[in-house]
């Protein structure tokens, strides 16, 4: 149930090595089918995730999720409303483990299926996703690095942030030489249309970013540059970049805190179908305590 949100009741239960939780509820509230709109069931999910600790760095976790359409949710009164009602459920297992010192391992299996119409007597099609994580944790400095598949088939309707047909390598990298300074460089890369269907465009994109906050005394600098690059194959249909670069400074006065901002972004279209960009933005922010039980903030 990644990035969703719900109506209903959930339950949490933790006792020795074993925890639990399960949950059910409305996803999707229903609409009435009306000139500017064809309607939409309401949606409901239910599902639970069961974790069992094995040994004190293994721990193992078994989940399982369904969503349905309630088709008689709304009213269709006539044939050329052509929303059917769907179903989709995934269940799989994940495991933790944490080896030699400061070693973690995150592993995830998943399964779905998904039927388009609750109706129809065709079966549904089935698809699976999987991550491998690993970090790992020093004195000054964390690491970690993640690689993911999701196939094209693979649906998950609890779950909007998870995207299909798509492969993703993500990585992180943290330096904390002093206590008033730290270094962070970050990668995230996807490359999509996984059965290279020649009807569909293929996308890689790369994100790459590099940060640093500076504490001086009580003042706080962060400075970051990203940079998103995105190519289709063809490149003659998507080739642009985007550089971003952002400067705050945050400085406490007495019992308020003050806060500025100054960001820049330029985008470029190397295919031409589209206009270069180039846009700066100020921000200006402030927090301040007028009594012990009232606050004010303000910003531009």
């Amino acid at each position: 149930l990644d990035g969703q949100g719900m109506r209903g009741v959930s339950l949490e239960r933790a006792r020795g090595k074993l925890s639990l939780i399960a949950l059910i509820g409305r996803i999707v509230p229903p609409e009435e089918p009306g000139p500017n709109s064809g309607g939409r069931f309401a949606r409901y999910t239910g599902g639970f995730k069961a974790g069992w600790q094995f040994r004190p760095n293994l721990r193992v976790a078994a989940d399982a999720v369904l969503s349905r359409d309630d088709e008689h949710s709304i009213n269709i009164t006539t044939t050329a409303i052509t929303i059917r009602p769907q179903q989709n459920a995934v269940y799989g297992v994940n495991a933790e483990w944490k080896f030699l010192e400061g070693f973690a391992l995150n592993s995830d299996f998943q399964i779905s299926s998904y039927k388009a119409d609750l109706n129809a007597s065709a079966h549904g099609v089935s698809g699976s996703a999987w991550k491998q994580e690993l970090k790992y944790r020093a004195a000054l400095f964390t690491a970690r690095g993640a690689l993911s598949r999701i196939d094209p088939k693979f649906h998950s309707f609890a779950s909007p942030s998870v995207i299909s047909d798509r492969q993703v390598i993500d990585a992180e990298l943290g330096v904390f030489p002093t206590d008033w300074t730290t270094f962070t460089v970050a990668l995230n890369k996807y490359s999509d249309n996984l059965g290279a269907d020649p009807a569909k465009t293929t996308t890689e994109q790369t994100q790459t970013t590099l940060a640093n906050m500076l504490r001086l005394n009580k003042t706080v600098l962060n400075t970051s540059v990203m940079t998103n690059a995105a190519k289709g194959k063809p490149e003659g249909v998507q080739d642009n970049q985007t550089t971003t670069m952002n400067f705050s400074v945050t400085q406490p006065v007495s019992l308020h805190t003050l806060s500025a901002g100054f960001q820049t972004s330029s985008f470029r279209d190397n295919t031409g179908l589209s206009h270069d960009l180039d846009s700066s933005l100020i921000s200006l922010n402030g927090s301040f305590k007028l009594t012990r039980k009232l606050a004010m903030s303000a910003g531009m």
